[in-house]
């Protein structure tokens, strides 16, 4: 194999590890967070805190009715007890005991709103869970399936690099020294191949005399334009 071929092979498996290591790394950004299971699981939490609050007033309108019951019922009881004589003390009770009742149907009214209102907070929670237990779910199948895909990856990693070593062991330092600047400075593609006369990186045709020292393969020879190495394949 010639120097060329050496070095093209090596960025051939190059581009290979680095296309498994890219989507390595997506599988492990993918496995480290969950957006779904974390937005249903907020949904979860905010339908949980609007229940509770949803009971807090239920029980303080609850509260409220009660309070005023006692109140009716010591107003009435006084009214109709005999204690009272004075004839205007006795018509302002009536007063109070209507005007306390008129009070309860609002109170009564809002009981009701905040009995309907913690009916509904209980059915988002329920439709909140149902959501979060399906993402969960979800998420459970397809970490299975990453979790496959990365043990597939790590296993192609493996070899590629053994086989990159292999490649390496074949090719002087000058010249990986040389294809390793390259490859930092020309976007990872430190060989490109002609196409036809023409470099298949950047399209600029490289003078004859370059196409043809390229084609022997035995020496190191760059683009004009883009300073890629030219391999004739």
């Amino acid at each position: 194999m010639s120097r060329v071929s050496s070095l093209y092979r090596l960025q051939s498996l190059d581009h290979e590890l680095d296309a498994a290591r890219e989507r390595l790394g997506q599988i492990e950004a993918t496995l480290a967070t969950s957006p779904e299971v974390a937005a249903a699981r907020q949904r979860a939490d905010a339908a949980q805190a609007a229940l509770q609050e949803a009971r807090v007033r239920l029980t303080a309108a609850e509260a409220e009715v009660g309070t005023q019951q006692n109140k009716i019922r010591e107003t009435e009881r006084r009214l109709y007890s005999g204690e009272v004589q004075s004839p205007k003390e006795l018509k302002d009770l009536e007063n109070d005991a209507a005007s306390l009742k008129r009070y309860l149907t609002v109170l009564e009214d809002r009981q009701l709103q905040a009995m309907v209102a913690q009916e509904e907070a209980e059915g988002a929670l329920s439709k909140a869970r149902a959501s979060l237990a399906e993402a969960e779910g979800a998420r459970g199948e397809q970490e299975g399936e990453l979790g496959g895909e990365r043990a597939g990856l790590l296993a192609t990693v493996e070899r590629l690099e053994a086989q990159r070593e292999a490649a390496i062991a074949l090719i002087s330092p000058e010249d990986i020294d040389t294809y390793d600047g390259l490859r930092r400075t020309r976007r990872g593609a430190a060989v490109a191949r002609l196409d036809g006369t023409t470099c298949s990186r950047c399209g600029v045709a490289p003078s004859q005399a370059r196409i043809d020292a390229a084609r022997t393969g035995e020496d190191i020879v760059m683009c004009g334009n883009c300073g890629r190495i030219l391999y004739t394949g």
